[in-house]
């Protein structure tokens, strides 16, 4: 039985040797493994090219991918496939965008990004809000910069950055002074600032007063224009009892056109 068995094994591997003879030589088809594909991490910071402070909520794009930079401004992209020429956009509030350029043939690549701040002017004028009248001499500030305002009351900054919050402080000796907050995300921002003058309404209407009786009493008629001069052409007598109780008395002006007539009558 052993004996038997050989033989037909023996019987087997002539027929297949027989028939590899017979094969028309065509060599087999080797099946090559596809090269394994490298990928590798890119990470960084955003940052503002002056002060190297990192810049939070930053948008960054890799290809098709978008991130947005936390709260340290922090960024990172997982798995991007090794290549030669990638680009990384930054984007930022208040900043310049920035494309960087770089190669990626590690597993973990780090790219720091620097943006420039935005640059914008902010100019005006300071007026009386009386008057509307031009206020020269205004100290005005801004950030670690002071101005005086000219003979027309206008100021001017340039090279701001822009950020929001941004307080505008403007004040003057005979003026109550005044800090206005806002936005810089324009080239060129205008702000009108209006000032009230330092009053003192009782002190005002005694010192009138004293001045208007001076002129009456003293019955020159020189000094009529003078009297006509301590009102406003705006002038209108008030509708309180009193001061009506004097127009009809013939003591008190109803209008500005009536100051000269009322002072001669007086004379």
């Amino acid at each position: 039985m052993k004996y038997h068995s050989s033989f037909r094994l023996l019987a087997l591997l002539s027929v297949a040797a027989a028939w590899i003879g017979c094969s028309d030589d065509t060599p087999a088809t080797i099946i090559q493994q596809p090269e394994a594909t490298n990928f590798g991490d890119v990470s960084g910071v955003i940052a503002d090219a002056g002060t190297g402070v990192p810049i939070p909520r930053a948008t960054v794009t890799l290809f098709n991918q978008r991130v947005e930079a936390d709260v340290e401004g922090k960024y990172v992209f997982m798995r991007i496939r090794h290549s030669d020429t990638l680009n990384l956009a930054v984007e930022a509030t208040h900043y310049e965008s920035r494309t960087r350029t770089f190669v990626l043939n590690a597993e973990k690549f780090r790219l720091e990004v620097s943006l420039n701040r935005l640059l914008g002017a902010v100019s005006g004028t300071v007026t009386d809000t009386r008057t509307g009248n031009p206020i020269p001499g205004a100290l005005v500030t801004l950030l670690d910069r002071t101005v005086a305002t000219d003979s027309d009351g206008r100021y001017n900054f340039i090279q701001i950055p822009y950020s929001e919050g941004l307080n505008l402080a403007v004040n003057d000796a005979d003026y109550e002074g005044i800090t206005q907050t806002f936005t810089l995300d324009v080239e060129r921002l205008a702000l009108r600032i209006s000032l009230r003058p330092l009053t003192n309404p009782v002190a005002e209407i005694g010192q009138f007063l004293n001045g208007f009786s001076a002129l009456i009493e003293s019955t020159d008629a020189n000094n009529i224009e003078a009297i006509q001069n301590q009102f406003s052409e705006a002038y209108r007598a008030a509708d309180d009892p009193i001061t009506q109780f004097g127009v009809a008395a013939g003591t008190i002006p109803a209008d500005f056109n009536h100051v000269i007539p009322l002072a001669t009558e007086l004379f």
